[in-house]
């Protein structure tokens, strides 16, 4: 038979809910809408910066390209086009415009992944903290037998799932990171 709730029973419950009301306002649910946060609080910065880099990075070095092929082509009339470009040393120009790309693709993928993350640590501590108050419940209403079954699944979930929560909420900063940094660092 399970005893009634008494005066420490609903003092601990008390404690229990004030950090997993927390957890479910700062680790799940801001993180649920952290997307739609990154995209409004970015978006306008990486596209400045996709212009930026287009304009006075990737531009002018084709540009560049461009003008040295047409002053090659008017000294050798019958030389193709593909045989002017074997011809004329273009390497550093080339490997200016795929930095440039480089560095767009960059700014996209941390953008991304800081996106991509989000939901996962939204899911991980969503688990957490049922499982938590779950247990809470589990140990106090549980038929005798299977407490100890309840108790130790409960806490390998926990477990798991924390660990889980931190590793995504570390790629989450990861990547949030490098984007401000890329932001902050970009050049143009």
């Amino acid at each position: 038979m399970v005893n009634p709730p008494d005066a420490a029973y609903w003092t601990a419950l008390g404690i229990l809910l004030v950090p997993a009301g927390a957890g479910l306002k700062y680790l799940v649910w801001d993180f649920f809408q952290m997307p739609e946060t990154l995209h409004s609080r970015f978006s306008t910065a990486v596209t400045e910066a996709h212009a930026a880099i287009h304009e006075r990075w990737f531009l002018p070095t084709l540009v560049q390209i461009h003008d040295q092929v047409n002053a090659r082509k008017e000294l050798l009339k019958a030389a193709s086009t593909t045989d002017i470009l074997m011809e004329l040393p273009i390497d550093a120009q080339v490997r200016e415009a795929m930095a440039a790309v480089s560095e767009r693709n960059s700014l996209d993928r941390a953008f991304g992944r800081a996106a991509w993350a989000c939901p996962w640590v939204a899911i991980s501590w969503l688990i957490v903290i049922c499982s938590s108050l779950t247990l809470f419940f589990a140990i106090h209403h549980a038929v005798p037998g299977w407490k100890t079954v309840y108790t130790w699944g409960l806490i390998l979930a926990i477990a798991t799932a924390s660990t889980a929560g931190m590793v995504f909420f570390g790629l989450f900063l990861r990547s949030r990171n490098k984007l401000i940094r890329l932001l902050g660092g970009n050049r143009f």
